[in-house]
């Protein structure tokens, strides 16, 4: 380890004891799995083993760590966050006082419940309801409940300065005046923000990790950073420290999430596979053609379905989209989206061109329920609505069709049944997808029968017959 390394370490270990000593505010830690979260939880957990064995009286409170579980996460990243709950439930950290939170989404909220079961679009970067859903509400639920039982809490994160221009900045602004590792938290002014890995390059980070080998729960290090390798189209193929110091920046910036994540075209799994880890060749396909078929305007109802609390299913029309107009060519057209969803022109030179009518807007209210969800042509409604004064309008794309929804949830099942029988190799590394629960599986049947019964009894006989087809499939 080089010096400058050790320099960091003792900084960071001596202030988290300073930190950790200086009341009875807690430390809530989270825990992601990936290089920055997993540094700044062995500082700390080494911090507080060396305070207990100065003196075991000293370690009077409780430490959590709180780890985000989608239930659609990286399997190599899952199988990390596993390996420290085992270790911490196996008794090994009870003198430190740890508790272990694995924040994961109300199965009503799950991506497939939502999608499928109810119909949601992808999500999109411009609208990522994912998020909201899938991470940021479960976490501040397990949050919550842990600060109901403290006056204040001292936030752990692993934010480094070096990160990016845009970290800096925002860690220079809320820096507070008497302790350069300490930052005010403008979400929570009662909690602070303790930053202990702030110093740390990426090379000093890769240079303890690769020095040290495994972490206080005994995960290994190397291993990590083979998966940033795998991840990453640009990591270097060597443990060597003078090799990774130089091209450790690219190798720091892979970035994992979910393994069907719809928010860019191209993600860890594509490199993994890219890499030659061609156990997620099924996997990397799914996620390919769901990405192709989000626009498909085919698989869209112009109708919505609205379930109550109580349970009641309200329908009605999605809404109108404006058109946009060519100035140029005098057109008013729906625009391009994505790679399946074509530019549409509807008004040109004041003519209605490609089979569209005018319809009144008064006249929307009597389109009935077999226009509005037609699982045929779905959103490809050839009516345009002409308001005066401000434009034409088209009917906008609401939820995916029962057919489609369908159609996935038999597609997914036999990506379940294939990855439930393969294990994922990655260098020494092995792990597996978990695609769907049976939980799930069962919940969305149910609510795709809901929802059919709220449009038509013929609906809904459609719909129970194929589902029973799909559970022909689930082993």
């Amino acid at each position: 380890m080089r010096d400058i390394t050790k320099s960091l370490v003792e900084e960071s270990i001596d202030k988290i004891k300073e930190i950790y000593l200086l009341n009875e505010d807690p430390f809530l830690i989270g825990f992601s799995g990936g290089k920055d979260s997993t540094l700044t939880l062995d500082l700390v957990l080494n911090s507080l083993e060396e305070i207990y064995q100065e003196n075991p009286k000293k370690i009077t409170k409780p430490t959590y760590i709180i780890s985000s579980d989608t239930l659609i996460e990286n399997p190599f990243v899952v199988k990390r966050i596993d390996e420290l709950e085992d270790f911490i439930r196996s008794g090994k950290v009870d003198h430190l006082k740890i508790n272990f939170i694995r924040a994961q989404p109300d199965i009503n909220e799950s991506f497939w419940t939502l999608i499928i079961g109810r119909g949601y679009p992808l999500p999109l970067n411009r609208f990522r309801w994912c998020t909201r859903h899938l991470k940021i509400k479960p976490m501040e639920l397990a949050s919550y409940e842990i600060q109901a039982k403290h006056k204040n809490i001292v936030n752990v994160l692993g934010i480094r300065r070096s990160e990016s221009n845009i970290r800096r900045k925002k860690m220079e602004v809320s820096e507070t005046e008497d302790q350069s590792f300490l930052f005010k938290n403008f979400e929570e002014e009662r909690n602070i923000i303790f930053a202990p890995i702030q110093k740390f390059d990426i090379k000093e980070l890769w240079d303890y990790m690769l020095s040290k080998e495994k972490s206080y729960w005994n995960s290994n290090f190397k291993i990590l950073y083979q998966m940033y390798q795998d991840s990453s189209k640009e990591c270097v193929t060597s443990f060597d420290m003078s090799v990774v110091a130089n091209k450790a920046d690219s190798c720091g910036n892979s970035r994992w999430g979910c393994w069907v994540c719809p928010l860019s075209n191209n993600i860890w799994i594509d490199n993994m596979f890219f890499n030659g880890i061609l156990d997620l060749e099924e996997v990397v396909s799914f996620r390919k053609t769901l990405l192709y078929e989000r626009d498909l305007l085919e698989n869209r109802y112009i109708g919505k379905h609205i379930r109550s609390r109580s349970g009641k299913i309200s329908l009605g029309i999605r809404g109108l989209q404006k058109l946009k107009f060519d100035e140029i060519t005098n057109t008013f057209y729906r625009p391009a989206k994505g790679n399946s969803r074509e530019r549409i022109d509807v008004v040109i030179n004041n003519q209605l061109v490609n089979d569209y009518q005018i319809i009144e807007e008064n006249q929307i209210k009597e389109i009935s329920k077999e226009i509005l969800y037609n699982d045929k042509d779905g959103a490809n409604l050839k009516y345009a609505v002409k308001k005066p004064y401000n434009g034409y309008f088209i009917f906008a794309p609401g939820p995916y069709t029962l057919t489609y929804r369908i159609n996935l949830l038999e597609k997914l099942v036999r990506l379940k049944n294939v990855m439930d029988n393969k294990t994922i190799k990655a260098g020494t590394e092995e792990a597996v997808i978990s695609v769907i629960s049976k939980e799930e599986y069962d919940l969305i049947k149910s609510l795709l029968l809901d929802y059919s019964q709220a449009i038509s009894s013929k609906k809904f006989k459609s719909t129970k017959s194929k589902l029973e087809k799909i559970d022909e499939l689930w082993s």
